[in-house]
């Protein structure tokens, strides 16, 4: 039997606790919570923030 990616990555330890894919519990939306807490404590400890993101869905999206 093959084995899953996501297994794969469980049993090897390669995703982190902030990871907001491949688990049910997790979504975009928990992923955007967290990001908000993040950038309000940076904000309310005086501390510079840089914030990017990238649109993947688009490159994805066009390969055949």
């Amino acid at each position: 039997m093959k084995e899953s990616v996501l297994d794969y990555l469980l049993k090897n330890n390669l995703l982190c606790c902030h990871q907001h894919v491949f688990f049910s519990e997790s979504s975009t939306c928990t992923q955007f919570l967290e990001c908000i807490n993040d950038w309000l404590l940076g904000i309310s400890n005086w501390r510079f923030t840089d914030i990017i993101y990238f649109y993947f869905s688009v490159a994805f999206d066009s390969v055949s």
